[in-house]
């Protein structure tokens, strides 16, 4: 199969075994499906960052995106009554004086929950280099809420026209 699918009552979730990213993420309830056609869901982007000496919550992007390295593996790594869990090994060369950095990522649902948690981690080396998940979603949105430490600021949506791209 050229899919790995995570699947409860709630949702259905398709996972490209060759990328790691998500071809289809389905509301079972609903029907909706919730990425554009030809989307795709948790793509890692590596973009550099241009900022030498500022803090890191000061971002600078030069607009060049990074190599995003080779998927490594992708394994189904639990499949029970509870829980399902894929996980994806991605190894990436930010800094040829570096050695690779290795992002492992478990893509997990549980049952009877809509939610699809994502939990991303690994062994970082590089500087100046920032990494986003990327989500084409099929969602017309005219606001963004975005949470930071003790306050919620909503602002109107900024995107290009055409432009369908989430970042998490």
């Amino acid at each position: 199969e050229k899919e790995l699918v995570l699947e409860n009552g709630k949702v259905r979730v398709a996972v490209d075994r060759a990328t790691g990213e998500l071809t289809s993420l389905r509301d079972k309830a609903t029907g909706q499906e919730y990425l554009a056609p030809g989307g795709r869901g948790n793509r890692l982007l590596f973009l550099e960052d241009d900022h030498p000496s500022m803090p890191a919550w000061s971002m600078r992007y030069t607009g060049r995106e990074l190599d995003p390295g080779t998927l490594e593996s992708i394994a189904v790594l639990e499949d029970g009554p509870l829980r399902q869990t894929i996980r994806t090994i991605r190894v990436v060369h930010l800094d040829p004086a570096l050695p690779p950095t290795r992002i492992v990522q478990d893509i997990m649902l549980y049952d009877d929950s809509p939610l699809v948690i994502f939990k991303t981690y690994g062994d970082w080396y590089a500087s100046r280099v920032t990494l986003k998940a990327a989500f084409d979603l099929a969602l017309e949105w005219t606001s963004v809420a975005a949470e930071a430490p003790y306050a919620v600021v909503t602002r109107p949506a900024e995107r290009a026209a055409g432009e369908s791209v989430l970042d998490m």
